[in-house]
């Protein structure tokens, strides 16, 4: 084999083999991911994302999935995170409607869960929790 076509074969073989390079692997580490959340306080309910490449498209598709279920018009984003988990914690009117909306961002479920809660206060429980894949 030449010597000239053995840097292009190594920088081919671990594709082909399916591993990752280091520059590979870095670039992926530097992805940024975003995940959002909204809710529709008339009726409770609520859509989300996860994985999406920019915030504003991980806003809307939440806001769209929150529509798709809505029974009254109300919908609007709540919050969004840049890889990490966000929850969002409510409290309920007897007649379904929230009276109570909070959130909550963390680097785990467990600690976006937490902060939503201890936001809301006595009688409130997660809508919804959602994390990015990092």
């Amino acid at each position: 084999m030449p010597l000239k076509l053995l840097p292009a074969l190594l920088l081919v073989l671990p594709a082909v083999l399916g591993l990752t390079t280091d520059a590979q692997a870095s670039s992926e580490r530097g992805r940024n991911y975003f995940a959002a959340i909204a809710v529709n306080a008339n009726d409770g309910t609520y859509g989300y994302s996860f994985d999406y490449r920019t915030r504003d498209g991980a806003e809307d598709r939440a806001r769209r999935e929150c529509r798709i279920r809505q029974t009254e018009s109300g919908c609007r984003g709540i919050v969004w995170v840049r890889n990490g988990c966000a929850a969002v914690s409510v409290r309920r009117r007897a007649d379904g409607s929230l009276s109570r909306i909070t959130w909550g961002i963390g680097d785990s479920r467990e600690v976006a869960r937490r902060r939503a809660n201890d936001e809301c206060g006595a009688r409130c429980r997660i809508l919804s929790l959602v994390c990015t894949a990092r």
